[in-house]
């Protein structure tokens, strides 16, 4: 069976960077998702199915980018740390 298609973390953010990828995948998305006035529970998943190329076009882009991007570490307060027994 196939993996099925989901959207990633880092959707649908858009950096400047990546912004033509998202931009052409997120069009793609937007019209082929659109329910139709009778809905249509699969309708997300049949957009994801026909713009996957260009879906795997803008996670590329994201993935390069993200990993060359330090993570912002945040450090909470110690009453919000867990507790080593």
């Amino acid at each position: 069976k196939m993996e099925e298609l989901r959207l990633s973390d880092h959707f649908p953010k858009r950096p400047k960077q990546c912004r033509k990828y998202a931009d052409e995948f997120f069009q793609c998305f937007n019209e082929k998702g659109e329910q139709p006035p009778e809905g249509d529970k699969d309708a997300g998943r049949k957009a994801l199915k026909e713009c996957s190329s260009l879906m795997k076009k803008y996670d590329d882009c994201m993935i390069k980018l993200l990993k060359n991007k330090p993570q912002r570490l945040i450090r909470v307060h110690e009453e919000y740390r867990a507790k080593k027994e």
